[in-house]
């Protein structure tokens, strides 16, 4: 009866700390997220600029590339995107950068995988974010989730700006981690500017 007791607890105890560990990485994607977020605002002067602008809080989910025939995009904010061609990408914009195998994986595990994210729900600081019921605001910024490379040091993201009426804008940023382990926009890619 002791040695069922002790299996059963040793079974639950590698249950628990398997949990913990999806949980702390969980925790530590979601970090990264709002860092990177926290940047592109921050880099872009939104603030500055722009004083009443709200964030839509909803960072959309990715359709997978393989289903992309049956995929009509909606309009943004809030509609999910097509997941990027992300190796092309970083191919195109960061030649000197070397695309491990583990990447390839990370990349395929996040078009896989992927969820909406609300800002709302993370530790999301000093910025207002547009609530869920609310109609969008006049000045906003939205963000699709950041894909990420197998380290963390690379992240690729699709952003909106609209300042009220016809005025706006959307692009692609690729930020990287620089030797202080902090993100910087280290390529913009302006799709349209109204």
């Amino acid at each position: 009866m002791k040695t069922l007791y002790l299996i059963s607890l040793s079974f639950s105890i590698i249950i628990s700390s398997f949990y913990d560990f999806n949980e702390s990485t969980s925790n530590a994607h979601h970090r990264e997220i709002v860092e990177v977020v926290r940047v592109i605002i921050k880099e872009n002067l939104f603030q500055e600029n722009f004083p009443d602008f709200e964030i839509y809080a909803k960072l959309p989910k990715y359709i997978s590339r393989k289903g992309w025939e049956e995929f009509t995009p909606g309009p943004p904010p809030g509609s999910p995107y097509i997941f990027p061609d992300i190796e092309q990408i970083l191919k195109s914009n960061m030649p000197n950068y070397v695309i491990s195998n583990k990447d390839f994986q990370f990349f395929k595990e996040q078009e896989e995988t992927n969820m909406e994210v609300w800002l709302s729900q993370l530790d999301f600081p000093n910025y207002i974010l547009a609530k869920k019921g609310n109609p969008i605001p006049n000045e906003y910024v939205y963000f699709s989730i950041p894909v990420f490379n197998f380290d963390k040091s690379i992240a690729f993201v699709r952003f909106g700006f609209v300042c009220g009426g016809e005025c706006g804008w959307s692009g692609e940023m690729i930020l990287k981690k620089d030797k202080t382990d902090k993100w910087r926009i280290v390529n913009e890619i302006i799709n349209g500017v109204s």
